[in-house]
């Protein structure tokens, strides 16, 4: 079985051993010990940016002293990296010989859909969710029709893009880009398809051995709707027997709960591998994961331990002022709720102060942050993103999660708090204006709602409620 990205297939054979810094995690869930992330041994990381002050990825830090950086195949410095840019990183201990980003699609929006959070670029579906950092815009709702912008993320099973970070350029690029398994290959036409965007490659001087199935990255010009490429480069490896990799991505193919894909790649669980934040019933598509293990003679990647980054259910979203800080526990408080931290959260500083090198430290109480997460196997609320803001007000508080009980038209109880209602506008989940007794009769126990207003110390007063997901 073939492991993804060629461009690594030169650099495996000198890659030894990634060397996770597990002394920071416990496994089953609760609390976890932000210590800033480290690393011994010498190999390969695939995941997030998640903070500066050295570069973060997976939980590592890795220092930037001579590292050779690429940003889009350009030579690039540590100040060209953004947090939320999924990295490639080669390692020497924790001195990164080498950081790579390029972007999943790069090009023009042409579809907008503000009540699925999804953009379309060059005929890619990407998907916003509350992790995805945004760069020069705030959010899909400034977004028009023509943007160029870069994508960084996750290929899921279907070929859409989970998007985890999000930049509006000031321009149109000189070259467009886009990766992706290919499809209806003719050969004759020297013609293929990504997800339905038509690929030329009849100019490419030297082209790989192209096939249907195969993962790849292509550069080119839009005329029309079909893509002329200038470059095509495949994106597949083989590694090693006996080397040891990380892997920041999502399940896209699952055989049995033993044996799945990420990222492309095949990945066997068993009786020793470790779980964090959740078991492996939670072995499903697109669920986000790191996984840490070996690959064996085949080509497999033996599981040592797998961290859930999500669930199926139990998304988390809080925005509001922090009550107390315990960083000796690696967590904060907000709305009376422990959010715990880990070395893989990401760190991005939206106030005013706008600090790069942001993380645990430099949070206070009265900070105001945004938190998205989710609940783990233990019920612990566990931040994937924490990013701090200025002070918006009252008013300005949000929850968001699974409901666990209601009192119908009067009031909700979400993450354990009661959240008044009575003075609320509600929207259902396709975003239309419903009244209290309509919102009511659509809601049960584990659907996720949103609320928008301000939390008085006991309870969460909303002046709306939105259905963002029914189970």
């Amino acid at each position: 079985m073939k492991l993804k990205y060629a461009g690594w297939r030169k650099i495996l054979p000198a890659l030894l051993l990634v060397v996770i810094s597990t002394a920071f995690i416990s496994c089953g869930g609760g609390a976890n010990t932000y210590a800033g992330g480290g690393v011994g041994g010498t190999g390969m990381s695939t995941g997030v940016v998640s903070g500066f002050g050295s570069v973060f990825v997976n939980g590592i830090e890795f220092e930037t002293t001579g590292t050779q950086i690429t940003v889009d195949k350009g030579v690039a410095t540590e100040n060209d990296l953004r947090v939320g840019m999924r990295v490639e990183v080669t390692a020497t201990g924790n001195l990164a010989s080498a950081i790579v980003f390029a972007p999943e699609v790069k090009g023009p929006v042409t579809g907008i859909n503000t009540v699925n959070n999804s953009l379309v670029v060059l005929g890619q579906t990407v998907t916003i969710d509350g992790n995805t950092i945004f760069e020069g815009i705030a959010g899909i709702a400034g977004m028009a029709i023509g943007d160029n912008v870069i994508i960084s993320g996750f290929v899921s099973s279907s070929g859409s893009i989970l998007a985890t970070y999000i930049e509006k350029l000031s321009s149109a690029p000189q070259s467009l880009e886009v990766k992706g398994a290919v499809s209806s290959h003719n050969a004759n036409n020297k013609t293929f398809a990504v997800n339905g965007l038509v690929i030329d490659y009849s100019n490419v001087q030297a082209a790989p051995d192209i096939s249907n199935g195969l993962f790849v990255e292509v550069e080119g010009g839009l005329i029309g709707n079909t893509l002329f490429a200038d470059e095509i480069e495949l994106k597949e490896y083989n590694a090693a027997p006996g080397q040891s990799i990380e892997i920041e991505d999502v399940i896209t193919e699952v055989t049995s709960q033993t044996d799945f894909k990420v990222d492309g790649q095949w990945v066997q669980a068993n009786a020793a591998t470790l779980f964090e934040y959740g078991t492996i019933n939670n072995i499903a598509l697109n669920i986000r994961v790191e996984v840490e293990g070996t690959v064996n003679s085949e080509g497999v990647i033996i599981a040592d331990k797998i961290t859930f980054r999500g669930l199926q259910t139990g998304n988390i979203g809080l925005e509001g002022n922090i009550e107390a800080v315990n960083a000796g526990n690696s967590t904060v408080t907000v709305f009376g709720l422990t959010v715990h931290l880990d070395p893989s959260t990401i760190f991005n500083d939206e106030s005013s102060q706008g600090l790069r090198s942001f993380n645990l430290a430099h949070l206070q109480a009265g900070d105001f942050i945004e938190i998205d997460g989710f609940l783990s196997g233990s019920g612990d609320i566990i931040a994937v993103k924490l990013e701090r803001h200025d002070d918006p007000g009252f008013g300005n508080d949000e929850i968001e999660g699974p409901v666990d009980s209601e009192n119908p038209n009067n009031s909700l109880v979400i993450l354990g708090i009661n959240v008044d209602v009575a003075g609320a506008a509600f929207t259902d989940a396709n975003d239309n204006n419903v009244n209290a007794s309509a919102f009511f009769n659509i809601i049960r126990t584990g659907d996720t709602v949103e609320a928008k207003g301000n939390f008085n110390g006991v309870d969460f007063i909303a002046d709306s409620a939105e259905i963002e997901e029914e189970n």
